[in-house]
């Protein structure tokens, strides 16, 4: 039994260490797509679309001196869309599953 929750525990880690690191460089091609479109500086947008918290992306922001705004306009709707989101999306989920 031990071996086994050890063996669990390791998979958990792999897999929550590989979707933090899919995330991030997810939010960075997405930050470097915007930046070919837009005449936002990359470091804004990176801060703009990386996985985290308002506020330490906010106080980051303002530490070097980057669009604080930005960066506290898309964590905000990032927060709003996964809320306003969530349940729509479980309910698109649990059709699937069932179908």
């Amino acid at each position: 039994p031990e071996a086994v929750r050890e063996e669990r525990r390791a998979r958990f880690m792999a897999v929550a260490g590989l979707t933090a690191a899919m995330s991030i460089v997810l939010a960075f091609a997405f930050a470097a797509l915007l930046g070919l479109v837009s005449a936002v500086p990359l470091p804004t947008l990176a801060l703009a679309t990386a996985p985290g918290g308002v506020s330490e992306m906010c106080i980051t922001a303002k530490v070097l001196q980057l669009g604080v705004p930005l960066v506290t306009v898309c964590h905000v709707l990032r927060v709003v869309v996964l809320t306003v989101g969530a349940q729509w999306s479980f309910t698109v989920f649990r059709r699937l599953v069932a179908a």
